[in-house]
């Protein structure tokens, strides 16, 4: 019984993250980390990945705002499936 239970919340943990709109940033500087924080501020709504030239900037802005993924080729970024939109910076 212990084992279904556990299958239902998965399930409906998986109901919940879809109605949740997944964010790419396309840039990190300034106007990018205003949209970061605004996207914070929502529900239903995060970053997923952010990409820059320099994988590294790419790497701290994705630090500072808690993001899953980051890139530094922004053809990369958006070969990526979970997106639902990219906001360019």
């Amino acid at each position: 019984m212990a084992f279904h239970i556990i299958i239902q919340q998965n399930e409906k943990v998986d109901r919940l993250m879809k109605d949740v709109f997944r964010f790419g940033i396309i840039g990190c500087g300034d106007i990018a980390g205003h949209f970061a924080q605004a996207v914070e501020s929502l529900d239903g709504a995060v970053i997923e990945a952010v990409a820059a030239r320099d994988a590294g900037r790419a790497r701290d802005f994705a630090r500072r705002h808690a993001i899953r993924q980051y890139y530094g080729d922004y053809a990369q970024m958006l070969q990526n499936s979970t997106l639902d939109g990219v906001y360019v910076a």
